[in-house]
């Protein structure tokens, strides 16, 4: 479907009925689906990332005060839920393709962070050298690749 114009009525979907539906139906329906792959997989996991980048932002303004880690991650946070909304709502396929570069650029700069964190010494018994962190930004980019092959597969089912 072509990205509609700001003034334009939105075309509905086979699904959606002709009047359409609010954000809060839409979701209700994702929910009730029982699509594990797709659109409806991607949509839901990354409402998980999401808030695992708040959890980390909020964690890193608990233990360190870094105001500046709850306002990027909360930002963060609400570009991926706008692009969920651009999903549901616009445009299926232009919605996947933003999420799928945001997550290819958070991938990147996740795993930049993880291999500049200094190494340090773990309460591992059979550690023989110190040992990097995994603890947030090793998680972060495993979930940021896993979120690259949600996206990328929701993309390829609606093309």
């Amino acid at each position: 479907l072509p990205l509609p114009f700001p003034n334009s009525p939105v075309p509905p979907r086979p699904s959606q009925p002709a009047g359409g539906y609010c954000f809060p139906m839409a979701l209700k329906e994702l929910w009730q689906s029982n699509s594990p792959c797709g659109v409806h997989g991607s949509l839901l996991y990354s409402y998980v990332f999401a808030g695992m980048i708040v959890a980390g932002g909020l964690i890193g303004f608990l233990k360190a005060g870094s105001k500046a880690s709850i306002i990027a991650s909360s930002v963060i946070a609400v570009v991926i839920l706008g692009l969920d909304y651009v999903t549901l709502e616009v445009n299926e396929l232009y919605g996947q393709c933003a999420i799928t570069i945001l997550s290819v650029v958070l991938f990147f700069m996740f795993k930049g962070k993880w291999q500049a964190a200094p190494a340090s010494e773990l309460e591992a018994p059979l550690a023989d050298k110190p040992q990097k962190k995994f603890m947030p930004f090793g998680l972060l980019t495993i979930m940021s690749a896993l979120m690259i092959l949600f996206a990328f597969n929701s993309m390829v089912m609606i093309a």
